[in-house]
């Protein structure tokens, strides 16, 4: 029997938030995922198009657990689009209209 990588683990859980929660799977097969091991917090983290991702914290994690740290990179990224969104908006509204104060 072979042993477990990171890396299959990583893919089953990915495949698994995919067949069961398809709006966060579809979203986290945008992320390519990067071992990185020697990170400032060892455990995963996102730029918007890597997961990188310490192979011991994902060996230690339940995969329901893993699931759920995916989950939360990708809503970490999604609230960080918006909130620079919202706020390149509110920058051009008072651009085109400075007297709103």
């Amino acid at each position: 029997m072979t042993q477990e990588t990171a890396e299959s683990k990583l893919l089953k859980a990915r495949i698994r938030l995919l067949l069961t929660q398809p709006f966060f799977g579809n979203l986290v097969l945008y992320l390519e995922p990067v071992e990185r091991k020697g990170m400032a917090m060892p455990t995963m983290a996102t730029d918007g198009d890597h997961l990188f991702y310490d192979p011991d914290f994902v060996m230690n994690l339940p995969t329901e657990h893993l699931i759920g740290v995916m989950v939360h990179e990708i809503l970490m990224q999604l609230t960080q689009e918006f909130s620079e969104l919202y706020w390149m908006r509110l920058l051009q509204h008072s651009r085109m209209n400075p007297t709103l104060n």
